[in-house]
Order: structure tokens, then sequence, then C-alpha cells
């Protein structure tokens, strides 16, 4: 089972040793296409720095499994109504509906068995008109520079060290996101093309 809570002190320094400030950019890219007093799911939000990008009408549940990243985003300077929750996706019993559900890298942990079942987790979460925002890695095959590969095969080696994080390589969420009827409004890459924020809704039949 993945952990974070070893990891969690020095997880901000790795990031930007690593990618600089990009991880933070693509994670709120799109924050800004969220209305006021909306309704907000994160996913796996990792030591809380999102939170900042988030204003005082938005109310948001916040699942993350690891206790130390929780503890780490309390700490966090930020305005919206935040209630955490300790469990991962799969365990989280949503109690409403979602305007936006924020998933920032957080499915790279997944393989696509349980990539589909999150998506539908979500769905099931997710309000006819809402969106979902996804920030991650693209998978090894999408990448077109030998070092881009190197880069996330280390990556990968290092969580799965670090973390007891199971898999060897990232799924591609794409093909996985059009089988549940979602279309991809817009997308933008950062970090020479390995990183991606990109923005989800319903495809309307």
């Amino acid at each position: 089972m993945t952990n974070y809570n070893f990891i969690a002190p020095v997880y901000d320094v790795f990031k930007y040793i690593v990618f600089g400030d990009t991880l933070n950019q693509a994670s709120n890219h799109y924050m800004h296409t969220i209305k006021e007093s909306s309704s907000i799911l994160i996913v796996g939000g990792g030591t809380g720095k999102i939170l900042e990008s988030f204003s005082a009408s938005h109310t948001i549940d916040y699942v993350e499994p690891s206790a130390s990243m929780i503890n780490r985003s309390k700490q966090r300077s930020y305005q919206c109504d935040v209630q955490f929750h300790p469990c991962s996706i799969q365990e989280f019993i949503p109690s409403k509906d979602y305007d936006v559900i924020v998933l920032p890298f957080v499915l790279d942990l997944f393989n696509s068995q349980e990539l589909e079942e999150v998506i539908r987790k979500c769905t099931q979460a997710l309000n006819h008109h809402g969106r979902i925002h996804i920030s991650d890695f693209y998978p090894e095959e999408l990448l077109d520079a030998r070092w881009k590969k190197l880069l996330l095969r280390t990556v990968i080696v290092f969580f799965r060290i670090t973390t007891k994080h199971h898999l060897q390589i990232i799924v591609n969420i794409t093909p996985i996101m059009q089988a549940t009827d979602y279309k991809k409004v817009t997308s933008k890459n950062y970090f020479h093309g390995m990183v991606f924020a990109s923005l989800w809704e319903r495809v309307t039949h």
C-alpha cells in the first residue's frame, strides 16, 4: 500500500529541485475557471499548497490518505472552507455532488483497472454540469526524448522506494476518460511536454 508519510517532510523540496514550480503551476492552471461558491473535491492534495488557490466562498472536501500530508496541509494559509478526509478515494463516501473535482498528480498511482474505478467514483460524485481538473505526467510512450523518459523512470523508481508505490509505468488517462464519456475541454503542457494540465467535462448525449 502506498504510504507518503515518510516523504511528506521533503516532498515539496524534492518537487522543486527536480521540476521547479511547474507542478504547482500545472495543478493551478485552470483554477480561474472555478466559479465562486463552488463545491469542490480534491483527491490526493499532498501537502496542501493547492488550497492557497481557492477563495473563501469555496467549500472543499480534501481526500488524502497520508496523515503527515494532511497535517502539513492544515498548516497552510488558506481562506476556503475545508473538510479533511484521511482516506483513499476508494474509501471515501461522498455526501453531496460536486461542481468540480481536482486530481493533482494522483492518477499516476493507479493501474488501468484502478483508474477506471477511480474515474467511475468521481463521476458518481460529480454533478451533471461539473468538471474534472487533471494534472499529471504524460506516460513514457508519449514522451519524445530519451532524457524525458529517463527522468520519468527515475521519478517512478524514487517513489517506489520511498512510498511503496507499486506501479512501474504511468497509464495514459485519455482513453479511459473518453471511454467514461468525458471530453477534454482544453489542456496545457508544462516542463518540456512531460507534464500536463487538462480540463474535462461530460459528453452530452
